[in-house]
């Protein structure tokens, strides 16, 4: 992301972002400040002076001299840095990443519907204007954005969802953790509000991951939480964007915050269906992008859907993904084993059901030891500390 327009001085106007892919080496020969890439001024040419379009500028000899550089933010890093104007390109956005979302459509439903309040154009190909996202407050500024709580056990796609959000509206994500925005009360005030301020300019989609720390309950004797907690209140109520907050402790927050999140929506646990299809999502993931050079035998479909001990974990997003890469890397070492002589002509290395069952196991060896070690799985632990409650169903096909 560019330096915003109105940035140092917060009376300048705001005007809109603009969004790079940024690259490595290669150089792009063909980006859009190529027809700039190497201009040497002839040895007759007294002007530097640019004049109207580029083709008159080439004809008379007249040269825009820039430099190669261009400073703009680090989406992954959160760092401002010098970028090569030759590795920008457009942002290639994946809108289709939704689609692959484990979650019920009435849900997605609502995060869309939701969203667009504050991603529409002002002025859309047909013409028609889009009205400004109306709020109930009555104080000017305050209440108009769109918070949204995500919670639910760990690994069930509360982080992915902010990220498809983000990719189908083509909006950066600005995502950020308690490390970024510090437990001291006076620094994260600042700090969050640069964060939030950029967020408005850039019209991102800001995501604050396991926001626990800024939302567990006060209390008389923790000042310096009670302090922080204060802050993260006020400054939330004033945020005009999109915020995502994640969590997997919802039973720790502060009464005073639940009254200011505008959508809540609980994530349960997959169920063998829907673990199902996050298997077959990186089965055929893996068939598009490695079929030169992998195959996928039917004894490994076979195992996933159809082993009694693979059926019987409780199988998280994160924790499938996990395991069809350490699956996929066990294949390919041992198709590197093989020796020169051993190996066919065109013979491709093989996913196969001893790969997952190798996963499996492993597996299984360490959620036994750490039940072992505390007395129950992490849904009965988390139970009784009252963090949350994995075993609740929604039953009313609400979000």
């Amino acid at each position: 992301m560019p330096v915003p327009p109105g940035w140092k001085d917060p009376s300048l106007p705001s005007g809109p972002s603009q969004k790079w892919q940024i690259k490595g080496p290669p150089r792009n020969e063909s980006g859009p400040w190529s027809e700039y890439d190497n201009l040497i001024p002839g040895p007759h040419t007294r002007s530097l002076e640019l004049v109207d379009g580029a083709a008159g500028a080439k004809d008379m000899s007249r040269y825009l001299m820039c430099p190669p550089g261009v400073v703009g933010f680090d989406l992954k890093a959160r760092q401002w840095q010098m970028f090569d104007v030759a590795c920008c390109d457009d942002v290639v956005f994946n809108r289709g990443a939704i689609d692959s979302l484990v979650m019920r459509e009435e849900r997605k439903s609502v995060i869309k519907s939701l969203v667009h309040r504050y991603t529409a154009v002002d002025a859309p190909a047909g013409g028609t204007q889009v009205p400004k996202p109306w709020t109930a407050d009555f104080i000017k500024n305050k209440g108009e954005g769109q918070i949204f709580l995500l919670h639910g056990s760990p690994g069930v796609g509360k982080t992915y969802t902010a990220e498809c959000i983000a990719e189908a509206t083509r909006r950066p994500l600005l995502s950020l953790t308690c490390g970024d925005i510090g437990t001291n009360e006076v620094m994260a005030e600042r700090t969050l509000s640069k964060w939030f301020r950029l967020a408005e300019i850039w019209g991102a989609v800001m995501l604050l991951d396991e926001a626990d720390v800024f939302l567990e309950k006060r209390s008389i004797s923790d000042l310096q939480r009670n302090s922080l907690v204060s802050v993260f209140l006020r400054i939330v109520e004033y945020y005009r964007g999109i915020l995502f907050l994640t969590t997997n402790r919802v039973g720790q927050f502060d009464d005073a915050f639940i009254s200011r999140i505008h959508t809540v929506i609980h994530y349960e646990n997959f169920s063998n269906d829907e673990q199902d299809r996050i298997w077959t999502q990186f089965f055929k993931k893996l068939e598009k992008e490695r079929r030169k050079d992998m195959r996928i035998d039917r004894s490994a479909w076979k195992y996933v859907f159809e082993n009694k001990d693979l059926r019987k974990i409780e199988w998280n997003g994160r924790q499938i993904r996990n395991a069809f890469q350490t699956a996929v890397a066990f294949a390919e070492y041992r198709f590197l084993q093989l020796r020169p002589e051993d190996k066919e002509e065109g013979e491709k290395a093989s996913l196969e059901d001893q790969d997952f069952a190798k996963v499996c196991e492993m597996t299984i060896a360490f959620q036994g030891y750490m039940t072992s070690i505390h007395g129950g799985d992490e849904a009965k632990r988390a139970r009784l500390e009252r963090i949350r409650d994995d075993k609740f169903k929604d039953g009313s096909g609400s979000v």
